[in-house]
């Protein structure tokens, strides 16, 4: 099996509640609540290791709150390589109804500073190399720019990484410009990034891009590779 690192930049602890009907404006009261340390890049290294893979986690994570993180951390047995920031990681509501509606209200996180940034990227040089593949998954932080995020994937390239990417926004069409080995997004984050491009997947593979896994809803997912 494979070692392999997620890098979840923007990570959140996952408040799901649950009742009958959300009755906005009244007091409602719920039936359950469940709070778990969760991200994209979070959720895929759980994942990973239940099919048995070597899994690190890294990041920014905020040195507030992060008993949740630690937990979970312990008892996957996972590497971590997070960069503490000062702050709390942001929390994400998820009120879910009986009829299956669900209502997200997700928070910004913490302002992530230079510093960190910089410690991340050191981080990164001194233990990618032990890795055989990097998923990066999720929003950006306050304080981090597209700008930088494209740096992350090109450093994390140049150190001879597989690269997988699973964001979206300012963040997916920066990334994009990096090369990397495979992307995840669905229809629309697809056409917004590439404005709505009729060619998208051969502009992708001649970008570099050799998997591109395209997510469209109750239609499935399709997998594109060059030839």
């Amino acid at each position: 099996m494979a070692k392999i690192l997620t890098l979840t930049l923007n990570p959140a602890l996952d408040l799901t509640v649950r009742l009958a009907r959300l009755e906005p404006g009244a007091v409602n009261r719920s039936e359950t609540m469940l709070t778990h340390a969760a991200g994209k890049g979070v959720n895929v290294a759980q994942v990973l290791a239940d099919l048995g893979h070597d899994v690190s986690v890294g990041g920014f994570l905020g040195d507030a709150n992060p008993q949740a993180f630690d937990a979970l951390i312990a008892r996957r047995g996972f590497g971590d390589a997070f960069v503490r920031v000062p702050g709390e990681t942001r929390s994400n509501i998820k009120i879910a109804e009986q009829d299956g509606r669900v209502t997200d209200i997700n928070a910004p996180g913490p302002q992530v500073s230079d510093e960190a940034q910089k410690a991340l990227l050191k981080r990164i040089a001194m233990i990618g190399p032990q890795f055989d593949a990097v998923v990066v998954a999720g929003s950006l932080p306050r304080g981090v720019s597209p700008q930088w995020f494209q740096g992350l994937l090109q450093q994390l390239k140049d150190l001879g990484l597989k690269v997988a990417l699973d964001t979206s926004g300012e963040a997916l069409r920066a990334g994009l410009q990096a090369g990397p080995w495979l992307v995840k997004p669905n229809t629309e984050e697809l056409a917004e990034a590439l404005e709505g491009s009729t060619d998208a997947i051969s502009r992708l593979h001649q970008h570099g891009v050799e998997h591109v896994v395209v997510s469209d809803g109750a239609a499935g997912v399709t997998w594109y590779r060059p030839g």
